[in-house]
């Protein structure tokens, strides 16, 4: 009952997020009635039919998947944070289609406007991954800022 509970909890908390990304990134063409949950403790991402009110397929990520990014023609990015790496899958036909390796942790995803790049931060380096969303191939990979000084 309790890991049942933490499953819905973290659905309930994720759901907002997942809406928003589905709405500004996805066509209209695509079912816009699902919804796309990271399981950071069952590694995986659960899809929620809406309107049906239950879990329809359940995909493999990485090791403690975080954040998501989707482009408008159908594909899901998911972060890994535990493992140096990205899982990709075809929000479309609900299957894994890739993974792309990665130099660090990931923390944080972000879409270029046109969608045809995806950001990288990573949370144990100060640098910017640049991500070629035709082809899932790095582009480059940028430094940013310097450590701070002091401890958190």
């Amino acid at each position: 009952m309790k890991r049942r509970m933490n499953v819905w909890t973290l659905f309930f908390a994720s759901l907002f997020f997942a809406g928003l990304a589905l709405e500004s990134n996805m066509s209209e063409a695509q079912d816009v009635r699902l919804a796309y949950v990271p399981s950071e403790g069952d590694n995986n991402l659960m899809v929620i039919d809406l309107i049906a009110e239950k879990e329809i397929k359940t995909l493999p990520t990485g090791k403690v998947p975080h954040a998501l990014a989707f482009t408008k023609d159908g594909k899901c990015y998911v972060n890994n944070r535990g493992t140096k790496d990205i899982t990709v899958i075809d929000a479309n036909k609900l299957e894994v289609i890739g993974t792309i390796p990665l130099a660090a942790t990931s923390f944080q995803l972000a879409l270029s406007p046109d969608g045809k790049t995806l950001a990288v931060a990573y949370k144990d380096a100060l640098q910017i991954t640049l991500i070629d969303t035709g082809t899932d191939a790095a582009i480059k990979t940028i430094s940013i800022g310097k450590e701070p000084e002091g401890k958190f």
